[in-house]
């Protein structure tokens, strides 16, 4: 069974996925510790979200992350804005949820 190391370009262009997807997650966490650090960085995102509950915060970003799934993709190798704070939003909510205990 042939591998991507038998082919020195699929090899490379896997190893840029894989970095490319460890420093999106980098990003997504570090922009998530910013929103719990201060959650008046939500406000930029929408007005009234940084009193919002996990629950509002969780559809919030869910419904951010649709949106920005279904149009185009403004930059290469999904570091795209509007994606990481979705995900950053959502990874707040768990958090958030997780630390209330339910």
């Amino acid at each position: 069974m042939p591998t991507t190391r038998d082919d020195p370009a699929a090899h490379a262009q896997a190893l840029l996925a894989r970095a490319a997807r460890r420093q999106a997650a980098r990003l997504v966490k570090e922009t998530a510790r910013a929103y719990a650090a201060d959650p008046r960085r939500l406000e930029a995102l929408r007005p009234g979200l940084s009193a919002a509950t996990s629950a509002a915060l969780l559809s919030f970003g869910r419904a951010r992350l649709a949106a920005a799934v279904r149009r185009p993709a403004g930059r290469p190798l999904g570091f795209d804005p509007p994606l990481v704070g979705a995900r950053a939003v959502i990874l707040l909510a768990r958090a958030r949820r997780r630390r209330a205990g339910g």
